[in-house]
């Protein structure tokens, strides 16, 4: 009899001890999930590349503003056409406009302007470009040198047969420059003409 109640003692104590198992095993499990998952949370948003470019402000561009050559240059060109002076197939050497103002400015469409009026006029005859370079190499100047000295226009203008040499300067500021502009009559270096504009926008 104690035989029996050992050996039913005995398979109690197995069947308890596998249930426990059993549940603890069961838990340890769970434990393990949830830990498993927990890795796999994010911990934030993810956000696609693109997204995340921060769309930066462009810098603000300087405007350049454009001066209006032809509208202060056209009314004084038309008074060099209407000179009594000035007849037909008259040669004029036009230098450029050369910059004395404040600050860097680009006078080459003054000079574009002055040609385009006056060869549209029909009446007056243009030194080219070419022969006026060369002209200044003769007298050891540089294309880019200023004809202000009366003396230097007078043998540029003998040179390439010029009757009448027309010259100007930009004085004063950048932004609103004066044009101040010669008409000299080559065979004596009279200014027979001269006046001056306001550039504006």
């Amino acid at each position: 009899m104690k035989k029996f109640l050992l050996i039913i003692l005995s398979i109690c104590m197995l069947v308890n001890c596998q249930g426990i198992n059993k549940s603890n095993s069961k838990y340890i499990i769970q434990h393990q999930q949830q830990i498993h998952n927990q890795q796999f949370l994010p911990n934030s948003i993810i956000i696609p590349k693109e997204q995340l470019k921060l769309t930066m402000p462009l810098p603000m561009q300087p405007t350049t503003k454009i001066l209006n050559w032809r509208a202060c240059l056209a009314p004084l060109i038309k008074e060099i056409i209407f000179l009594k002076e000035i007849k037909i197939n008259s040669i004029i050497l036009v230098d450029h406009i050369h910059n004395q103002t404040n600050g860097n400015l680009d006078t080459s469409n003054a000079t574009v302007v002055i040609k385009q009026i006056l060869q549209n006029s029909n009446k007056i005859t243009l030194i080219s470009d070419d022969k006026i370079i060369f002209a200044k190499h003769a007298l050891g100047l540089s294309s880019e040198d200023s004809l202000g000295s009366r003396r230097k226009s007078i043998e540029l203008g003998h040179i390439v047969n010029a009757q009448y040499v027309l010259y100007g300067v930009a004085i004063g500021d950048t932004q609103s420059p004066q044009i101040n502009m010669q008409l000299m009559l080559v065979r004596t270096g009279e200014i027979i003409w001269h006046h001056n504009c306001i550039i504006t926008h």
